[in-house]
């Protein structure tokens, strides 16, 4: 819909490119640690029985690190004053040296065998610890490319922008233009250091989050904006909602999935129809109505946001209902009374239950039955004339 330019994103790209560089390059020095560490574990075990050094070729191949040169320069001193002492001793058995030259060589082979433990055992720590910090340098890594990651969906990046669609690895693709996945390898090259990659980092496409229609437009070319411009209005007017008050009397009578029929001066003879979806909760105190919403077919676009609606709903309704004219019902002492025809003049008071209630029935629940007249036309009057004689239950005349 628009293309935004923003120094914080830039800042926020170019933030998550360098984590992801400490992340490649932390996971590359784990994989040589690791296998420093390995090796270095395998020789000293393979030291561990003093082979002759004929058989330490076997181990050219292991990487070692730095450690080759020590471990190795260690164990050929074992093997020199080892072997010195083994002359010495035999020079002394046949007279021909002294026992202090043979005390010396046993003396310095000792010292080159203590020599070989002591750096074995700092070798040991020190492979150990460092495979260890590297496992730890790694999780920062790993942490820290996630939180920067985090922050561009925060500025309103999606999962999709920063995600390879060959292999799913994460990387901005806002730039894909210019860079592709290590993992796939498709058609990968460097960023750019020069030429318009700050743009194209800074830049930052504006979506609709849904197909609809733009109803409303607040943006102009150039124009400085923030997170809290309102810059479209946009809406999918395949289907409307229609909002609806209902009286505080029929709330009985209305319940999610009833349908409703609606009529707008618009379109004049037409009928729309729609499902009640949602019935508010709380009743509006000034109006004493209560909202509900339905939701209409619009496919057509012959409904407008903003246009006014006549709603009605379809009701149960109860077969065998006794219903009388709502003149025929009349209140005396919080009680609702009918007047019914006993024939040559004589009218006997009945209190009766009330059920539903429309502007042109009410319905009757007991008190009446259904071969009996009530009084529709003239009851108020006979309550006045049951009310002045100062009776409140019996006949009127």
């Amino acid at each position: 819909m628009a293309d935004l330019e923003s120094f914080e994103l830039g800042e926020a790209k170019a933030r998550f490119l360098e984590k992801t560089q400490h992340l490649e390059l932390a996971q590359a020095d784990l994989v040589r640690v690791r296998t420093i560490h390995d090796n270095t574990v395998t020789m000293l075990d393979f030291l561990e029985g003093f082979p002759p050094p004929h058989e330490l070729q076997t181990m050219n191949g292991l990487d070692l690190g730095e450690n080759r040169s020590s471990l190795i320069s260690a164990y050929s001193e074992v093997l020199f004053a080892r072997a010195r002492h083994a002359r010495e001793e035999n020079l002394f058995a046949k007279k021909i040296s002294s026992e202090s030259d043979l005390l010396e060589a046993e003396n310095l082979h000792k010292k080159a065998e203590a020599n070989l433990r002591a750096i074995r055992d700092q070798m040991a720590f020190a492979i150990r610890r460092a495979l260890l910090e590297q496992q730890r340098s790694l999780r920062v890594a790993q942490l820290s490319l996630k939180s920067a990651k985090r922050g561009l969906l925060l500025l309103g990046l999606t999962k999709g922008d920063l995600q390879c669609q060959a292999c799913g690895v994460y990387f901005p693709l806002d730039i894909r233009d210019e860079t592709t996945c290590q993992v796939c390898l498709k058609a990968r090259e460097a960023l750019p250091e020069d030429g318009d990659s700050g743009a194209a980092l800074s830049r930052y496409a504006l979506k609709a989050p849904f197909s609809g229609t733009v109803i409303e437009k607040h943006l102009t070319l150039g124009e400085q904006v923030d997170s809290q411009d309102n810059l479209y209005s946009l809406c999918n007017l395949d289907t409307v909602w229609v909002i609806a008050s209902v009286y505080e009397k029929d709330i009985s009578k209305v319940r999610a999935g009833q349908v409703g029929r609606i009529l707008v001066k618009a379109q004049p003879g037409r009928l729309f129809s729609g499902d009640v979806t949602f019935v508010a909760d709380v009743i509006e105190e000034e109006t004493r109505t209560l909202k509900i919403r339905l939701l209409v077919d619009n496919s057509a676009r012959l409904l407008k946001p903003g246009m006014f609606a006549r709603v009605s709903l379809a009701v149960e309704t109860r077969r065998g209902a006794l219903i009388v004219p709502p003149s025929a019902i009349q209140t005396q002492n919080q009680e609702s009374i009918v007047f019914v025809a006993e024939g040559e003049g004589v009218f006997e008071r009945r209190e009766v239950e009330i059920g539903a209630r429309t502007s042109t029935a009410v319905e009757v629940l007991s008190g009446v039955k259904e071969s009996e007249m009530v009084v529709t036309t003239g009851s108020f009057a006979l309550k006045s004339e049951l009310e002045k004689e100062g009776f409140h239950a019996g006949h009127a005349h």
